[in-house]
């Protein structure tokens, strides 16, 4: 079967349990908390140091809480050392800290970055002064808390959602001055997060002498297990009780819904390079590319089916980027959904709320992604930011989107793809229409 302007062969054969099986595959085979036992002698020396520092989005953010959650399930003793900005930046890990008989060590952020190294090794032997560790587990690219456990002759592990960015041997007078230090992931185990099976980052993409893993995302066993039950909801069913908890202003009983899983972050002016963050113009300009193109596509659908197509697109940053875009647009084609409380959605809502339509993720090795796999949910799958024409391809997800794409598994959406032809095959799979 074909859609109806002779798009991509589709195929009865895609199922929310076929889907689920290549999500299953990879937690069995690459099991991230397996990884970290083993890495750390299975915290048999002492508590675990987890650092928490600058990272990108919302995915960090749960990566987290999935090993937050689960190490607590686990009774695996840990300490965590976290950032000022990473805890304002992510509130519902600081909630998550707040609870009872964390022990919680806060470092002043922002200074300079040598200086910055020195306060995260200190704070580490200071801690080696008064019991044995087990070790370092740092969140992020960044190598300030890996670096600490080097310096204080303890393992480490990096886990991230992708290879180092950049890395750099730069030092002055035995100081150094490069976030992104080799000699710090040389002397760790560097795992790169992925929700399905066979990836392997390009050899050119990482430090040479660099320990590498692929493993699963951290989800904790309770959250996959919520993913597995969301395999046996349909998108009706879904939609009747997102509609019914009242969740999403703008939602109404018929509206097709497109749900754009792009993190605040990716469209933030602050986050350019020239400000001191990870995006570079080319980069910048394919995310809001992508953003305008899913609204004007919104519209061109919402006359093709006769009925309207509603959005999800962030309150924030995010709506205030789009405005030129949004204010060109059919208000009764194309409805503006949002979080109804306090801009707060909580993780099962959201998930919910893809499942009930279609979800375009930014990339295939980001967490929203692999809860799409877990849960059985065919999404449209792309890779923004991507390869930029400068060369540089952004964490990888250029390389992992062309992997994916041989699972079948999500509807892939390559640059020069038509955004609209992809939200119909996905839309007659589901069956939505």
């Amino acid at each position: 079967m074909t859609d109806k302007e002779g798009g991509r062969k589709m195929t009865q054969e895609i199922t929310p349990d076929v889907i689920g099986q290549e999500f299953d595959r990879q937690m069995d085979l690459a099991d991230p908390f397996a990884v970290m036992r083993q890495q750390f002698d299975d915290y048999s020396r002492g508590p675990l140091v987890i650092g928490l520092g600058a990272v990108g989005g919302g995915g960090a953010g749960e990566k987290a809480r999935g090993i937050l959650q689960q190490f607590t399930e686990d009774d695996v003793p840990y300490i965590v050392i976290a950032m000022e900005g990473y805890l304002s930046k992510n509130p519902l890990i600081a909630t998550e800290l707040s609870k009872g008989g964390t022990n919680l060590i806060v470092l002043q952020d922002g200074l300079a970055i040598g200086d910055q190294y020195q306060a995260v090794s200190q704070t580490i032997s200071q801690l080696c002064q008064t019991r044995s560790l087990s070790g370092v587990l740092s969140l992020g690219p960044r190598t300030y808390f890996p670096e600490g456990a080097r310096r204080n002759g303890l393992p480490a592990m990096i886990i991230d959602g992708a290879v180092p960015d950049m890395w750099s041997d730069s030092a002055n007078n035995g100081s150094v001055n490069t976030e992104y230090y080799t000699a710090a992931y040389e002397s760790s185990l560097y795992a790169t997060t992925c929700g399905f099976s066979g990836w392997l980052p390009p050899r050119r993409t990482y430090p040479p002498n660099m320990k590498m893993r692929v493993v699963g995302q951290p989800f904790s066993k309770e959250k996959i297990a919520y993913l597995r039950q969301l395999r046996n909801t349909s998108s009706k069913d879904a939609r009747a009780e997102i509609v019914k908890s009242g969740a999403i202003d703008g939602l109404t009983e018929d509206c097709l819904i497109l749900v754009p899983t792009m993190d605040q972050v990716y469209l933030n002016p602050m986050a350019f390079s020239i400000n001191g963050g990870f995006l570079t113009m080319p980069q910048f300009g394919q995310t809001y590319s992508l953003m305008a193109e899913i609204l004007l596509s919104s519209a061109r659908l919402a006359g093709e089916i006769q009925r309207s197509v509603g959005v999800y697109v962030r309150p924030g940053i995010l709506r205030k980027m789009l405005e030129p875009i949004l204010s060109g647009i059919d208000s009764s084609k194309v409805l503006l959904l949002g979080p109804a409380d306090n801009d707060f959605i909580s993780n099962d809502q959201w998930l919910l709320l893809r499942k009930a339509g279609i979800a375009i993720g930014r990339a295939p090795l980001c967490v929203s992604t692999a809860e799409a796999l877990g849960m059985g949910d065919y999404q449209i799958t792309t890779a923004v930011p991507g390869r930029t024409g400068d060369g540089i391809s952004y964490m990888t997800e250029a390389e992992g989107l062309e992997v994916l794409d041989k699972k079948k598994v999500t509807r892939t959406l390559f640059p020069g793809e038509s955004m609209l032809e992809a939200v119909r095959d996905v839309t007659l799979i589901k069956g939505l229409v």
